[in-house]
């Protein structure tokens, strides 16, 4: 029996991070049988301080990306201002092994990019998004303009909060970062609507409760959720799926 593969997304600042931080804790923690793998995906941005070819993209063009259009066996994706593309090759090779996990956090464009190809048909390929909020909280915004704006201002937030963490201070690069992170976080949350599963969680990436040894509150369930899914748990606890009509 081959394994399964995991995609995770969300918007920025939700939370991706420290769920995985806490997942992997945990499976050490409980010595679960879980075998996660992951892979690495083709970036057309430019490479940062401390990083290296295949670590943490394989690193090509923009043209050397597009290229990629012309073959069956990769999908190619915007992120943002850049482009990134995936080898079905790499997921098929993880899904064939026995009770292998693999896993991927991506951008929702390559989701949706998965959904148009027919290169993995038969593999078992699971959706999984974050969200910062529940669908209770976006039915009680009356228009489409407001739950927009409210997405905006929210990841915004979270982002900018980000590098103050991180650097102590906010530069006007940072600044314009945010503001394009948090200008698709509508693209996004519509996005999740064709998910397997929704994981809400109010915390986001900052909160106390994803903790040292133990989440807790939405974090937590997060965290179990997550778990019950890299299983293979067919109904997972806490997870949700949304309609098409919660952003009519």
């Amino acid at each position: 029996m081959g394994g399964s593969f995991i995609f995770l997304s969300g918007p920025s600042g939700v939370g991706k991070g420290p769920l995985m931080k806490a997942v992997k804790r945990e499976i050490t923690k409980q010595k679960l049988n879980i075998n996660l793998k992951g892979i690495t995906l083709y970036s057309c941005r430019a490479m940062r301080a401390g990083e290296k070819e295949g670590d943490p993209y394989h690193f090509m063009t923009r043209e050397q990306i597009e290229s990629f259009k012309n073959q069956d066996n990769f999908i190619v994706f915007p992120v943002r201002k850049d482009l990134q593309a995936i080898d079905l090759n790499d997921i098929k090779k993880i899904t064939s092994e026995p009770d292998a996990v693999g896993f991927l956090e991506t951008f929702h464009t390559a989701v949706n990019e998965l959904s148009g190809s027919s290169y993995l048909k038969g593999v078992d390929i699971r959706t999984v998004f974050m969200s910062p909020l529940s669908s209770d909280d976006i039915y009680s915004m009356k228009f489409p303009k407001e739950v927009e704006k409210a997405f905006y201002d929210l990841i915004r937030e979270k982002v900018i909060n980000r590098f103050y963490r991180k650097n102590g201070a906010l530069s006007l690069v940072s600044l314009r970062d945010a503001e394009t992170r948090a200008s698709t976080a509508f693209k996004e949350m519509c996005s999740a609507c064709g998910y397997h599963y929704i994981i809400v969680n109010h915390d986001g990436e900052d909160s106390p409760n994803w903790g040292v040894n133990r989440a807790f509150g939405d974090a937590g369930r997060a965290v179990k959720s997550m778990l019950q899914i890299l299983q293979g748990v067919e109904k997972p606890d806490y997870v949700v799926q949304w309609r098409h009509e919660l952003f009519r």
